[in-house]
């Protein structure tokens, strides 16, 4: 999460951040993985809103932050499971962030990109 504060910080000035929590990847009553997420997947919005509102407080999370509706609509249509960065640039989507590995991606294409917008 300091990644992307940080991002919010250094390019502020030029990009506008926000963030959209989406479905549990691996909540534990559909995909569990170990003690890493211990909640079972959110089955009404109140839930989804409640585990975000947990989220950010837990993590630190400062950007603004959406949460998808229960038909993960947002997932369907942007592909963002697991993690994602979009850069929208004069409403295009100039830049999409993916991962590359099992556990990451190279974040660096997002920050070359915003410097590139500096």
């Amino acid at each position: 999460m300091d990644y992307v504060n940080r991002l919010q910080e250094d390019f502020g000035h030029v990009a506008n951040f926000l963030g959209v929590y989406i479905s549990e990847a691996h909540a534990m009553d559909e995909w569990p993985l170990g003690k890493i997420v211990c909640l079972n997947q959110p089955k009404t919005m109140e839930e989804r809103l409640k585990v975000a509102k947990d989220f950010k407080e837990k993590y630190g999370w400062k950007l603004p932050l959406l949460v998808d509706l229960m038909d993960n609509n947002f997932d369907a249509k942007y592909a963002s499971w697991p993690e994602r960065f979009y850069v929208i640039e004069n409403g295009r989507m100039e830049l999409i962030g993916t991962p590359t590995t099992e556990f990451g991606y190279d974040r660096g294409a997002v920050r070359r990109w915003l410097n590139y917008l500096c």
